[in-house]
C-alpha cells in the first residue's frame, strides 16, 4: 500500500503534467501572481466555534497552455499566508496564541482570455492548512487533513512585448479542510475564505 506522501506526490505530478499532455503542439504559458487580501477561517464542532481572521499574503503559480486562442488549461499551486491572525472562540476558552495560518492548494484550472486582455479563471484543488501556535510558552506547528478548494480570478493583462504581459487581478477563494486536533475539534470541518488583489507576470 502506498504511503499518503507517495499518493500526494503522484497526484501532484499528474496535475502538473496533465496540461502538457493535453496541449501538445499548442503554446505553453506561465503566470505568476502575488498580492494581498483578507482571510476568514471558521471551524465549528457542535456548539463550539473557532474563528481566525486577518490580512493575508497571496501567491500563485500557473503552468499550462492553450486549448484555443482564448482558452487556457493549467495546473497551479497557491499559498495564502496570514501572520498573527486574530483568533476568537464561542463557548470555549483557549490559552493559545496563533502566530501563523497558511492555506496550501494544488489543482487544475481553466481560463478565458479576451483579445483585449480581460480574463476569467476558475480552479479546483486539493487543499491543506497549517497553523503555528504557542501553548503555555511552547511553539507548536500543526497541519489539517486534506480537503478541497475553489478559486475564482478576474483580471486584465497588459502586453509589454510579444510574449510577456503584466496584469492586475481580483482573487476569491473558498475551501474546506478537516482538523486533526483533539475532541471536540477532531475531524471537524474548517471553512477557508479569502479575497484579495494581485499583480501578475505572464509568459505566453
Amino acid at each position: 500500500m502506498q504511503s499518503p506522501r507517495r499518493k500526494i506526490f503522484a497526484l501532484s505530478v499528474f496535475i502538473l503534467s496533465t496540461p502538457l499532455f493535453a496541449l501538445q503542439g499548442e503554446s505553453v504559458f506561465v503566470k505568476l501572481l502575488g498580492g494581498g487580501g483578507y482571510s476568514l477561517v471558521n471551524e465549528t464542532a457542535g456548539d463550539v466555534t473557532l474563528s481566525f481572521k486577518g490580512v493575508t499574503g497571496i501567491g500563485m503559480l500557473q503552468f499550462g497552455g492553450a486549448l484555443s486562442k482564448s482558452v487556457k488549461l493549467f495546473g497551479f499551486s497557491s499559498l495564502a499566508m496570514t501572520p498573527s491572525p486574530s483568533a476568537t472562540t464561542q463557548n470555549l476558552k483557549i490559552d493559545t496564541t496563533y502566530s501563523l495560518q497558511n492555506i496550501f492548494d494544488l489543482g487544475l484550472g481553466l481560463g478565458y482570455y479576451s483579445a483585449s486582455g480581460w480574463n476569467l479563471s476558475l480552479g479546483a484543488s486539493i487543499a491543506q492548512s497549517y497553523y503555528k501556535l504557542n501553548v503555555y510558552g511552547t511553539d507548536i506547528g500543526t497541519y489539517t487533513r486534506h480537503g478541497w478548494g475553489s478559486t475564482l480570478i478576474f483580471g486584465k493583462e497588459f502586453a509589454v512585448s510579444q510574449h510577456w504581459s503584466v496584469g492586475l487581478s481580483l482573487i476569491g477563494y473558498y475551501g474546506q479542510v478537516y482538523d486533526t486536533g483533539t475532541p471536540p475539534f477532531q475531524d471537524a470541518p474548517v471553512a477557508n475564505v479569502y479575497t484579495g488583489l494581485a499583480v501578475s507576470l505572464m509568459y505566453d
